[in-house]
């Protein structure tokens, strides 16, 4: 890109320029320059970290699957989701686009490398066994283990496709190292990758780094041998790059950075200053000497100023030990206080006002680092932020699909179309509310719904199934600890009426001991204690009933509440009360009790 016509090469008189300064001579001119100045900012500029960093997270929401095989969804979800770490690469992904404008991703799969004995055909696997690295021409030489065979020399290699889905990776490349070339009228690119001179020194050495040698792809070893740079076969390498100008190399994303860049130059200018001020002028410099009282009586006229020093030291290294030491002087002690004034001289009010710009400059209100932004107060900037993170979850959820396909490539399972959930910055309560409203009428469906509050409801509907499925049990527990409980008080009733013949119902004894339990319920303990009291001493079959059914109840509310935790806000409505009514094996009873 040329400059301005004018002074602009006229290097020792930049400032009559407008379109020149001293800044811009720090700005690179090459793309891969820049790269590395990008990194430089981003690793020292809170406010760069910042904003890239919750751009790069909070953009990532749940990952959806749309498919009606649910054994291929919970299988490809567990290899992306599990092993391939899908999210934490996405996000990986994101500081790598927002740093540099582009990003470069591959899937690596999984393969294994044989030794094969050129004699007997004994094949090998060469990361377990010892073989003789050749760096001269990229060659293993090794010794078969027959007996029979004894080949001594070198071996063929053959690679099989490793069927280890855990193995699976993302590989993120440095932008540095990729060159593009491509063709301007079409569109169409082709992407090399200049192998970093450590790798070469690792795999080339006599005795090789056989981690980096056994795992390295062939086609890698082979570019190294050939000193050669790496090409990408087609659709083997996804790039995702930010919107940039048509005129300004097109194949690459423009970096959002680009534009902070002069304002953290001036920041640091601004930062060096304050450091200088803070050694030099920070802590002032005392001095001590004679004070003349008058113009005609000068202590230097006639005082050993040399021995009144030599006292003044030591009557101050004194008081460093003793604070309350007192010296006498025969002659007055003046004080004089050097720098100190730093404090006046510090630019922090002009570094928070660049700091500031820097976050201008990549599109964010500050309130988004800072906190405190507000719905009514920044709804326009707010929904400019969210239309930007969308333009970048559009390239994100197609990377995402790449890579779920590659994968289902892989481990040979039918294509399944995957997404995120919506992301929303700014969250609208009032379109919640309205669909909400719908819901209730009927005019929504519940998957509509539930999506509006970022729920799946697939994993609902499946969560509510277990739920009646574990209300069903819950029922079915009641219903015979119940029964057992009849026959108990059944049996205690016969034991009583063998030596006193009384006249009870047991169905009639269950209904009252159950409210009576639910009475003491919602009483205080000590009323508790009195009630319970009194009831035993009138009759000690219903105290023993009405104790069973209030240890039955409270069991059973405490199991409500839990089960309503787990359940939240889509838990039921209108749960079922805790205890359901006793129901008696026998007919209606006319009295409580009778015969006493």
């Amino acid at each position: 890109m040329s400059l301005p016509p004018g002074n602009a090469f006229n290097l020792g008189n930049v400032y009559p320029n407008a379109f020149f300064d001293y800044l811009s001579r720090l700005l690179p001119r090459k793309l891969k320059l820049l790269f590395k100045w990008l990194e430089y900012l981003y690793a020292n500029c809170g406010q760069v970290f910042s904003v890239i960093k919750k751009f790069s997270e909070y953009s990532i929401t749940t990952i959806t699957y749309e498919t009606g095989n649910e054994d291929n969804k919970k299988r490809l979800s567990e290899i992306l989701e599990k092993h391939i770490k899908i999210k934490a690469a996405a996000i990986n992904v994101g500081i790598d686009f927002f740093i540099y404008g582009n990003t470069f991703v591959s899937l690596f799969r999984p393969f294994q490398r044989w030794l094969v004995c050129t004699k007997c055909k004994t094949k090998y696997n060469a990361l377990n066994y010892p073989y003789e690295w050749m760096p001269q021409k990229f060659e293993f030489k090794i010794k078969c283990d027959k007996v029979e065979c004894g080949f001594h020399g070198i071996a063929k290699v053959e690679h099989d496709k490793l069927a280890d889905p855990k193995k699976l990776r993302m590989i993120r490349w440095d932008p540095k190292e990729i060159d593009i070339n491509t063709n301007p009228i079409t569109g169409e690119s082709e992407y090399y990758y200049t192998i970093p001179q450590h790798i070469k020194e690792r795999v080339r050495n006599k005795k090789p780094d056989k981690f980096l040698l056994n795992t390295l792809p062939w086609e890698i070893l082979e570019t190294i041998k050939a000193r050669k740079v790496f090409k990408f076969r087609e659709n083997q390498l996804f790039h995702m790059k930010a919107p940039s100008p048509a005129g300004i190399n097109q194949e690459w994303g423009f970096p959002g950075l680009l534009g902070a860049m002069k304002p953290f130059f001036y920041t640091a200018i601004l930062r060096k200053a304050n450091e200088a001020l803070a050694l030099e002028r920070i802590v002032p410099w005392r001095v001590m000497y004679p004070q003349a009282s008058s113009v005609n009586n000068d202590p230097a006229q006639y005082a050993n100023l040399s021995r009144w020093k030599i006292e003044l030291a030591d009557a101050v290294r004194k008081w460093r030990k003793d604070p309350n030491m007192v010296k006498l002087s025969p002659i007055p002690v003046g004080v004089t206080e050097i720098g100190g004034n730093a404090k006046n001289l510090l630019v922090a009010n002009e570094i928070a006002q660049t700091e500031e710009g820097i976050v201008t400059s990549m599109g964010v209100p500050k309130e988004f680092i800072y906190g405190g932004l507000t719905h009514a107060g920044g709804s326009v900037t707010l929904r400019m932020l969210e239309n930007l993170l969308f333009t970048y979850t559009d390239q994100l959820i197609d990377l995402l699909q790449w890579v779920s396909d590659g994968t289902c490539d892989f481990i040979g399972l039918e294509k399944i179309k995957i997404g995120m959930t919506d992301f929303k910055l700014v969250d609208d309560i009032q379109q919640k509310q309205l669909i909400g409203q719908l819901f209730t009428q009927n005019k929504v469906s519940t998957t509509t719904f539930l999506k509006s509050l970022d729920i799946d409801a697939e994993k609902e509907r499946e969560q509510m199934i277990e739920d009646q499925i574990s209300d069903a049990k819950m029922q079915k527990k009641i219903t015979m600890r119940l029964k057992d409980l009849e026959r108990a008080l059944a049996d205690k009733v016969d034991a009583q009426t063998a030596g006193n013949p009384l006249q009870y119902d047991p169905s009639a004894v269950l209904q009252v001991a159950q409210g009576e339990a639910q009475t003491l319920l919602s009483l205080p303990m000590e009323e508790r204690k009195v009630r319970l009291g009194q009831i035993q001493a009138q009759d000690p079959v219903l105290h023993a009933v009405t104790e069973v059914a209030m240890r039955e109840m409270e069991r059973q509310q405490k199991e409500q509440g839990q089960q309503q935790q787990q359940q939240g806000a889509t838990a039921n409505p209108n749960p079922q009360p805790a205890i359901a009514p006793i129901q008696s094996g026998g007919g209606s009873p006319s009295t409580t009790m009778t015969g006493r």
